[in-house]
């Protein structure tokens, strides 16, 4: 897959607190860490 694009997506393609992905792009949990790592809160990926 493209790592590079999904980057992408999950650090400006993403709605709200709970990163909803405006694209199809199965990166909620990307998007999730990106929103909350932009406010300062530090969390484990899975």
């Amino acid at each position: 897959m493209k790592v590079r694009q999904w980057q992408s997506d999950y650090r400006s393609g993403c709605d709200g607190i709970f990163g909803i992905p405006r694209n199809r792009a199965p990166i909620a949990a990307w998007c999730r860490t990106g929103i909350l790592e932009r406010r300062g809160i530090d969390i484990p990926t899975t």
